[in-house]
């Protein structure tokens, strides 16, 4: 009996930590700015020379903004997941 009430005892207190953590990450995490925003992209190239974009926009996430700019382009793979790569003259 003393060693199912350890292993009860342990998964609660593990389950305490996890909830924990989550509700510090929950509530402290990072969140996105609505409104106009201008934002500066800098890219430098293999041979050292610079392409700057120049965005405006209210767009809420970065990578919203960047799309739309044809800045980078967005492709998904097979599960839904979001890969960005560069137009940068194909590198």
């Amino acid at each position: 009996m003393k060693k199912n009430s350890r292993i009860l005892l342990a998964i609660a207190i593990l389950f305490i930590i996890a909830a924990a953590f989550w509700g510090i990450w929950r509530f402290t995490r990072p969140t996105a700015n609505e409104g106009e925003k201008n934002i500066t992209v800098e890219v430098v190239h293999k041979d050292e020379t610079v392409k700057t974009f120049a965005i405006q926009t209210d767009r809420e996430y970065l990578a919203d903004a960047l799309l739309d700019n044809n800045v980078v382009e967005d492709n998904q793979d097979s599960y839904q997941i979001t890969f960005i790569f560069g137009l940068f003259y194909g590198e």
